[in-house]
């Protein structure tokens, strides 16, 4: 994770990868990255959605 970030639309940025148990294996479900945005510049909690 990558926080207080010196750009002007991202303000922190995660690596994320979702795991399920299925049938007694672990199935990868998701992978990619999230963002917080700055103030004023898009989503304020983590989301998939890019900052502008």
């Amino acid at each position: 994770m990558q926080t207080n970030l010196p750009d002007d639309s991202v303000n922190s940025i995660r690596y994320r990868i979702d795991f399920q148990s299925e049938d007694f294996q672990w199935q990868m479900k998701w992978a990619g990255q999230q963002f917080i945005c700055q103030p004023g510049r898009g989503n304020q909690y983590w989301s998939k959605e890019l900052c502008y």
